[in-house]
């Protein structure tokens, strides 16, 4: 390795370990039937997915945003792996009330990067989680996206100048707006078709069973 690629490594590695990957865990599930946080994806807890995804980026700290039951959410998150967790007491709020509370704690944290996963996007690649991270501490506007096709997507990555920002939201939309009024110079990290799949039904959970089902056939060829 010469010295400028061991530099650029080494300046990769600084950013990764000053950044924090919080994974939004609070929803309620209205639609899924159940906390679908918890349910089991080829044997696993859905959340462990995006906290897996988290900790194989290499990002210093991994925190998850729960809801209700917190002995569930918050031992999960500890056995995973997962370095912090906040209880949203108000989930109904929607997923602005979870990014204001992870916000506030990345500042309390003095991290310098924030990126956002959520719980039910569970086929998020670990490469795309450090590419985003990246690409945040790059642009101009301190905001980065993964991208498929033309349409920008999770995870999400704000520098910490935009904490204040996102500490005061309260929508279910979140930071939409303000990664809307940058979208000429965000970041974005390509991202395969699948990491945009959520799981918002039972259908759309046996599609990701399949999925994970045939790539696992694959890898036995």
């Amino acid at each position: 390795m010469t010295a400028t690629s061991s530099n650029i490594s080494n300046l990769h590695s600084q950013r990764l370990n000053a950044s924090l990957a919080v994974i939004l865990a609070a929803g309620e599930g209205r639609r899924f039937g159940s906390r679908k946080q918890f349910s089991l994806l080829r044997g696993k807890p859905l959340l462990s997915y995006s906290i897996q995804a988290a900790k194989i980026s290499g990002l210093g700290k991994v925190m998850v945003v729960g809801g209700e039951p917190l002995p569930d959410a918050a031992r999960l998150a500890a056995d995973m792996g997962a370095t912090d967790f906040v209880l949203n007491k108000n989930p109904e709020k929607g997923m602005g009330r979870s990014l204001a509370l992870a916000a506030a704690r990345a500042r309390e944290m003095k991290v310098k990067c924030l990126v956002v996963l959520l719980a039910d996007m569970p086929l998020v690649d670990p490469l795309v989680v450090a590419g985003v991270c990246e690409k945040t501490w790059q642009t101009n506007c301190g905001l980065a996206a993964a991208q498929v096709g033309t349409k920008w997507c999770h995870p999400v990555g704000f520098m910490a100048w935009h904490f204040s920002t996102l500490a005061a939201c309260c929508r279910d939309k979140g930071a939409r707006d303000l990664v809307k009024a940058h979208q000429d110079e965000l970041g974005l990290v390509q991202a395969a078709g699948e990491s945009i799949w959520d799981i918002d039904s039972q259908a759309d959970l046996a599609r990701a069973e399949s999925y994970l089902a045939a790539r696992e056939l694959e890898c036995f060829k």
